[in-house]
């Protein structure tokens, strides 16, 4: 008799949502131990798991799927286990795309960028006047430009008609990135209409033949 030993240990996993996940485990002993697999937290997705030819099978993972799993194998002559991780990831979803804007000169812009996904994406910003190689983080600013500690708002202080152009927004995570833009035009306030009298009577002077003055 010999006990359960490994001939092949699952490595641990990082997937895309979407995608067949099979964790492989190989195992030999006399006699013939069986292999049953389970979650380190006791969240086995039942009714999708399988397991065939002593591997789990995960088909159309999700962000839920992701953990610890464990592959056990027992016989008369003993027992063995070993633990795999698996991380599921999500590509990033733009759910707030920025809107183009017109603002007057002077006063102040918000630009909106929403990215969701798993893990959480972490959102960056290029301004019209950076070359493509600057970008503004989270809680970072340039000039009259700030981004919130979130990423997800870049604000523009008292724009300016140089401030005019594109803005672009990325939303960057291990499951992939996401982009976004927007294209803000600041317009020169400009001084209100004057209306000119023309040739117009006074107003209440005397109509028909006028009065001279004594």
């Amino acid at each position: 008799m010999t006990p359960p030993w490994f001939e092949e240990r699952p490595a641990n996993v990082t997937a895309a949502s979407g995608v067949v996940v099979e964790l492989a485990c190989r195992v030999q002993g006399s006699p013939s131990p069986v292999v049953t697999w389970r979650r380190l937290d006791g969240k086995m997705p039942i009714g999708r798991a399988t397991v065939e030819e002593q591997r789990l099978v995960l088909p159309e993972v999700t962000a839920t799927d992701s953990g610890v799993y464990v592959c056990e194998a027992e016989s008369e002559a003993g027992r063995a286990s070993t633990k795999v991780t698996l991380t599921v990831v999500d590509a990033p979803e733009l759910t707030q795309r920025p809107q183009h804007l017109q603002v007057m000169a002077g006063e102040d812009a918000r630009i909106s960028c929403r990215v969701e996904g798993e893990p959480h994406p972490m959102v960056v910003w290029r301004l019209p006047t950076l070359d493509r190689t600057a970008l503004l983080a989270p809680g970072q600013s340039s000039g009259r430009a700030s981004v919130s500690e979130e990423g997800h708002t870049l604000e523009l202080r008292q724009a300016a008609t140089e401030d005019s152009g594109t803005y672009y927004c990325w939303g960057v995570s291990s499951g992939g990135g996401v982009s976004g833009w927007a294209e803000v035009v600041v317009v020169l306030a400009l001084p209100p209409p004057v209306v000119g009298r023309g040739s117009s009577r006074p107003e209440g002077g005397p109509r028909g033949h006028g009065h001279l003055p004594l």
